[in-house]
């Protein structure tokens, strides 16, 4: 990871660099996007669809081999939160859906500790701003009491269990990008994901 310049003495710049490489800039060069062309791939002995694995090991393995990551934004960011936290940045995974769109991005939220802020890589935030975001930051397994509470109500399909994330919904996309560009201090995030 040093021979690749990926780790800076700078959180913002490590963050862009990693960003940059696997899904801006080098998203041609480095990174398999694998919908909507599903496929089944084997790892490990296990099958399993080639896209919202989760599984940052896999998509690691894959870029050694290959040269690439394998999956879509989910996938990028298990891997950026993965080689994130082994350089000893925090991270916390973002997802957000749109008021009137069907599709979801994610992403990860990261600590600069010398503005003691959490921020976004200011590019993963661009698209959507002009619509209504519902965000929602996964909350560490710290409260363990009714974490994986099944919620048959909830809005989403996709997200029954509202104790893992913290929500902030029908909000203004350019006001969200700009809270975590500007960061957002510890003392609200830590509000957001242990007192709500």
């Amino acid at each position: 990871m040093v021979q690749r310049l990926w780790i800076l003495k700078n959180v913002d710049e490590t963050i862009k660099k990693l960003e940059e490489y696997f899904y801006f800039t080098g998203i041609r060069e480095h990174w398999i996007f694998t919908q909507p062309n599903d496929d089944i791939i084997s790892f490990g002995g296990q099958k399993t669809i080639n896209h919202n694995m989760n599984n940052p090991e896999l998509v690691f393995d894959n870029y050694l081999r290959t040269g690439k990551g394998l999956g879509v934004c989910g996938d990028e960011t298990s891997l950026v939160e993965s080689l994130s936290k082994s350089w000893g940045i925090s991270t916390l995974r973002l997802t957000r859906t749109y008021a009137t769109d069907t599709g979801n991005h994610d992403h990860v939220v990261y600590y600069e500790p010398v503005t003691r802020t959490w921020k976004c890589y200011e590019k993963q935030l661009r698209h959507g701003k002009s619509e209504k975001w519902n965000v929602y930051i996964f909350k560490p397994p710290v409260i363990q009491r009714n974490y994986f509470k099944y919620h048959l109500e909830s809005q989403q399909s996709w997200m029954k269990m509202l104790n893992l994330y913290y929500t902030m919904q029908r909000s203004p996309g350019d006001r969200v990008a700009e809270l975590f560009v500007k960061g957002i201090p510890t003392s609200q995030i830590k509000k957001w994901l242990f007192d709500s």
